[in-house]
This record gives C-alpha cells, structure tokens and sequence, in this order.
C-alpha cells in the first residue's frame, strides 16, 4: 500500500522542513520513503487498520532517528478514499512521562529495601528480647515448688514488658 503525501498544514510544514528542507520535498513522495524506518510499526499498523477498516484510530509513536514522539489521529475520508493524518509533537509530555515512570520505579525499589531492612530489625529486637527472656523463665521454672507468689513476679514481669512498672502496694 502506498501513501503518498499531498498536502501538509503550517505546523506540519515546519516539523517536515526541520528533517527533509522545504516541504515540497515530500509532497507527492510516500511516506515509506519518506520515513523506511516506520515500516512494520504500530504506526504504520495502524495506518493500514485505518485503511482497511475505515474506522479512524490513534497511535503514539517514537521517531528514534530524531528522539521524537507524536501522536497520529488517522482518519478514513470516505468522499475522497483517502487517509487524512493529523500529528501532534509530545515529545515533552512523553519525556515527562518516562521520567515520572522511572521515579516511580526508584520510588518503589526504595520502599522494597525499607520493608526488608525493617523486617530485619525486627527479626533482630525479637532474637534480642527473647534470648534474655528465655533464661529468666527458664531460672524461675527451677525455683522449688514452695516459693510464694510466683503469680504475683509474673504479674510483676508482665507490667515490666509494657513499661508500666510495679508498685510496693502491688507486690
């Protein structure tokens, strides 16, 4: 299928002189030699759909040779059976865009390594407490069966562990 250029509007005119000179240059030409390396693309796949179906489309798509991105709305003129193409220039909005999506990616790496690091911390403060803890119950599981109040120094240990303390008048 071949698409040749016949007319292009004052901004397309600039955008085509900043790669082929003066737009007459490509009037008349097919945009496959115009732009070879669009060939097989999404754009140029959608160009083809459009043609085929005559239902219009949209694609965004990057012109690596110039860094630029555009968006193409491609629309079937059933009076004239041609393909009518208006282009816009995002390439500031796609820029914006990627490094928003990279921010968010370090954004989320960041996070990763906090939730790892703070269950590290607590694995460790657990090891820490319960090794101590460990050979205190440990000590009063040895202690003779006579010895008075054993409710009462676990009451007392319990209030210690959430940081109240323990009165005389408690004990």
């Amino acid at each position: 299928d071949d698409f040749n250029f016949i007319f292009a509007n004052p901004k397309s005119e600039y955008e085509f002189a900043l790669h082929f000179g003066d737009v007459q240059n490509i009037i008349g030409r097919s945009l496959w030699t115009c732009y070879p390396e669009i060939i097989g693309s999404e754009f140029a796949k959608k160009l083809l759909e459009v043609k085929q179906t005559k239902v219009a489309g949209t694609v965004e798509f990057h012109y690596p040779a110039w860094d630029t991105w555009h968006e193409h709305r491609i629309h079937f003129d059933a009076d004239k059976s041609q393909i009518a193409m208006f282009s816009n220039n995002i390439t500031d909005r796609k820029r914006a865009e990627l490094e928003s999506n990279r921010q968010h990616a370090v954004i989320l790496s960041e996070a990763g390594q906090l939730r790892a690091r703070q269950a590290e911390f607590v694995d460790t403060l657990c090891h820490e407490l319960r090794n101590p803890l460990s050979g205190v119950y440990g000590a009063a599981s040895l202690l003779p069966d006579e010895v008075k109040h054993m409710d009462t120094a676990l009451l007392g240990a319990d209030k210690i562990k959430v940081n109240k303390g323990v009165t005389k008048n408690e004990l």
